[in-house]
């Protein structure tokens, strides 16, 4: 698959890059989400948007491995 290729090429640098992207866009998410539905609950959604971010990337790294 050309999928499993690709991340088997990627370099540390593009994984880093990868993470940043997803962190803060799932950080954008969240804000946006509490912000319309829980206006005082903002640390739970950072909370959340961090482990959504970090959890993912741990587990496909674990595979590659």
């Amino acid at each position: 698959m050309w999928f499993a290729k690709a991340v088997k090429n990627l370099k540390w640098w593009d994984i880093a890059l990868i993470k940043a992207g997803v962190f803060f866009f799932s950080l954008f998410v969240a804000s946006y989400i509490s912000n319309y539905i829980l206006v005082g609950g903002r640390w739970l959604w950072l909370i959340l948007a961090i482990a959504l971010s970090i959890k993912p990337w741990s587990l496909a790294l674990r595979h590659l491995k």
